[in-house]
């Protein structure tokens, strides 16, 4: 049989075993989302899981679980400058801009719904970095936040638009949030 990772990505074509290595992997990424609030993030944030996890976000029986584990690694309790250089790191507001978020169909729109949260969580880290920060943290972390924000504005007017009303709701305190600003 192909390796794991080939069969999860896609690339081991119509091999049977892919649906396999699709069912056998659920449970792991189901199960490391539920340990990720409470284990050193250096254990999760690794050059073997994270291309995992984003990979997972393009295979439909893995991607709302892949989802949620970004959003448990997002929503860590850390200091804001730890944060704001872990999610400059992570990317993962780049890796979901990449995503097919237009599709129609209920799992199409929970799997929107599940990213739409993720993006509304990392953008709620980082506007509580930003507040959080030192004065002599707030030039360098600040502009990291700024860039990460500013980057990501595509991908909020991107859920804004979306024609399911929850999608676009999730989005909405963003926008809320920059008009305060």
């Amino acid at each position: 049989p192909p390796p794991l990772f080939l069969s999860l990505s896609g690339s081991a074509g119509t091999d049977p075993s892919a649906s396999t290595a699709t069912a056998t992997a659920h449970g792991p990424v189901r199960r490391i989302t539920v340990f990720v609030p409470w284990v050193d993030v250096s254990l999760v944030l690794t050059d073997r899981f994270i291309p995992l996890f984003f990979a997972f976000l393009r295979v439909e029986q893995l991607r709302d679980p892949a989802c949620q584990c970004l959003l448990q690694l997002v929503s860590k309790g850390m200091e804001a400058g730890k944060k704001v250089q872990m999610l400059n790191q992570l990317r993962v507001l780049d890796v979901l801009q990449e995503l097919d978020l237009e599709s129609e169909g209920d799992d199409e729109f929970e799997f929107a719904l599940h990213v739409a949260e993720l993006v509304a969580a990392t953008w709620h880290e980082l506007l509580d970095s930003l507040t959080e920060f030192e004065p002599e943290q707030r030039d360098a972390e600040g502009q990291m936040c700024a860039a990460l924000l500013n980057a990501s504005l595509p991908l909020v007017w991107r859920l804004l638009q979306h024609v399911d009303v929850d999608v676009s709701g999730a989005v909405l305190p963003i926008a809320s949030a920059m008009l305060e600003a």
